[in-house]
């Protein structure tokens, strides 16, 4: 008798220390968004490799977003739908640019905020300079204004956009910042080639390029002799500096791209330290 009740009230005195929430710890809270819309392949591929990482909520544009930067929605009222996919309820779709869901998402759909952000996959690169329109990275920025943690991953196309891939490394990735502790103040922006895994040739940390698409525009005119532009865009033909993420994809090589949210630029302040203007 006397042993029972001194394993009740070890077990109740451990109950009392743990909380109401028994034995288990907070569950690790991940928001996943995109660019591409909440119906993509993309997205439903990289929700279902985080589905046991931690408690995934996802909260996507209803549309396709692809190149709105960090443009934000700032007029009438954000309608959310709760999305289906595969017969069972996948995430808040929201009419709304991929900064404002993760702005809406951080601020009032996971609570306690989430304590990582992670968007795409995007069906496409976003290397270098594009970085400044891609809704995918510029949504993960915005988590990591809010100071939380974030990585956007980025899927090259290829004769066939198979996401399989890029969802098992996310997965793995995340699982191995979530050991290690993701950086302050930085957006991880990752790029995975296009292929099957035996085509990739390694993981390298790298930085970024000027990588950047030319505007081809070809002036043409309707039946009705009203003038319009076609455009389409060219791939860069310049070699990539080793050690960049446009290096870095051309050699089949994942490239994981840390990029500082910097709030002063220390050169452009040097540069202009004898500025001197009467107005």
């Amino acid at each position: 008798m006397k042993k029972i009740s001194l394993l009740v009230v070890v077990f109740s005195l451990l109950f009392i220390v743990s909380g109401s929430t028994g034995f288990c710890a907070e569950p690790y809270r991940i928001l996943i968004a995109n660019d591409d819309g909440i119906e993509s392949e993309g997205i439903l591929a990289l929700a279902k490799a985080l589905e046991d990482v931690g408690s995934v909520t996802v909260v996507a544009p209803m549309k396709n977003y692809s190149g709105i930067g960090h443009g934000l929605t700032i007029d009438g009222p954000l309608m959310l739908d709760e999305i289906k996919r595969e017969g069972k309820f996948f995430g808040y779709g929201v009419d709304a640019t991929p900064a404002t869901c993760v702005k809406i998402a951080i601020d009032r759909i996971v609570n306690p905020a989430p304590d990582l952000v992670v968007t795409g996959i995007n069906a496409g690169i976003n290397l270098g300079k594009i970085l400044y329109v891609s809704g995918t990275f510029n949504a993960a920025q915005e988590a990591v204004m809010n100071g939380i943690p974030a990585v956007a991953f980025s899927l090259e196309r290829g004769k066939k956009l198979d996401f399989t891939v890029a969802a098992e490394f996310a997965r793995e990735f995340i699982i191995k910042m979530k050991k290690r502790g993701f950086p302050k103040n930085v957006t991880i922006n990752v790029n995975i080639p296009a292929g099957s895994k035996d085509e990739i040739k390694g993981v390298k940390v790298t930085t970024l390029s000027d990588f950047q698409f030319t505007d081809v525009w070809t002036k043409r005119k309707t039946p009705w002799g009203k003038t319009y532009y076609w455009g389409k865009i060219k791939y860069p033909t310049n070699e990539p500096k080793k050690g960049s993420d446009h290096w870095a994809l051309k050699e089949k090589i994942i490239s994981i791209t840390p990029v500082l949210l910097e709030y002063n630029n220390e050169p452009a302040m040097k540069t202009l330290s004898d500025f001197r203007m009467d107005f």
